[in-house]
């Protein structure tokens, strides 16, 4: 999964939707899981821009 392509957050996104209705619980421990996923995925960019970087390639990061 990639910031650029992120399709398993899109279908994620419409389940804490759907949950949000019914079971406010079950929609929380999703939405964790959400965030959880996009900050690893923040983390991951800026580590292959940092080593993009070394190599003296250029890369974009997302600010913290």
């Amino acid at each position: 999964m990639s910031l650029y392509s992120p399709a398993g957050l899109f279908e994620l996104s419409i389940e804490v939707m759907m949950l949000s209705k019914h079971d406010r619980a079950a929609a929380a421990a999703k939405l964790s899981v959400m965030r959880d996923t996009i900050r690893s995925l923040i983390a991951q960019e800026r580590g292959q821009a940092d080593a993009a970087v070394a190599q003296g390639q250029h890369r974009i990061a997302l600010p913290a």
